[in-house]
């Protein structure tokens, strides 16, 4: 049986350093040592108890998850233990049900969004800008609910259509060639470059917090549909920009 992953909250970098100024809040080395041993991607944590009970798991990146007791903190532990000793599976196993066919139901999908969000059909009209509009709805119905069907695929499609509207792109379905079976699909644009509209999402309703806006933009910036380079004046200086390599699931 799975066990029910006890509620935290994200603190940022900002609100975290204020938070631990507070003499209250005192490192556990015991706690600190066993996270870290759960895997490599928890080898920099460092685990703070409060004297009211209070829990605070601060990562590399300087983010920080607040538990209310040292018990919820060691039952995410047990179930991270128990989720490393399973076989890895692919993030989209068992989210994106449409497989290889995916792009012909993103039409669909996006129609279900505005449904599933409560955001008017015309407000998603593909700009990025239209993706401040979700985020909001995003933290409101909860990170866990849109890590699953059918809230995941929709957002999948309606942030990859985006990335390809602002690229002059198109979709790429992909064959991941470490399980032979997951579908994935990518934006490549008229360059060749490709743009990935499911990792950073993923990551973000997984464990980090919500924000698609700004992540779809930086990753869009370096692929956008340039107009034709005019000729150099006489004696101007060339720059050659070099291009940024292709996304990579990690």
């Amino acid at each position: 049986m799975n066990m029910k992953e006890p509620k935290r909250r994200t603190i940022r970098p900002k609100s975290l350093e204020k938070l631990l100024k507070d003499p209250g809040w005192v490192q556990n080395e015991e706690l600190t040592s066993k996270f870290r041993s759960i895997s490599k991607s928890f080898s920099a944590a460092v685990i703070y108890i409060h004297h009211d009970g209070r829990v605070i798991d601060v990562a590399a990146s300087n983010y920080g998850t607040l538990y209310e007791s040292r018990q919820d903190l060691l039952t995410m532990i047990q179930i991270l233990e128990e989720s490393s000793k399973r076989q890895i599976e692919h993030i989209l196993e068992g989210r994106l049900p449409q497989g290889k066919d995916f792009p012909e139901h993103v039409p669909q999908l996006i129609d279900e969004l505005a449904t599933l969000l409560k955001i008017p059909r015309a407000e998603l009209d593909g700009t990025a800008i239209s993706l401040q509009k979700v985020d909001p709805k995003v933290k409101r119905t909860g990170k866990q609910k849109c890590l699953e069907v059918p809230f995941f695929p929709a957002l999948v499609a309606y942030v990859g259509e985006v990335m390809r509207l602002e690229t002059g792109g198109k979709w790429d379905m992909r064959l991941d060639t470490h399980d032979g079976k997951t579908w994935e699909p990518w934006i490549l644009d008229p360059q060749g470059r490709s743009v990935n509209p499911f990792i950073d999402l993923f990551d973000m309703l997984y464990e980090g917090p919500v924000a698609i806006y700004a992540s779809t933009i930086v990753r869009i910036a370096h692929r956008r549909v340039l107009p034709p380079p005019r000729s150099p004046r006489p004696g101007a200086a060339r720059v050659i920009i070099p291009k940024k390599p292709d996304d990579s699931p990690t």
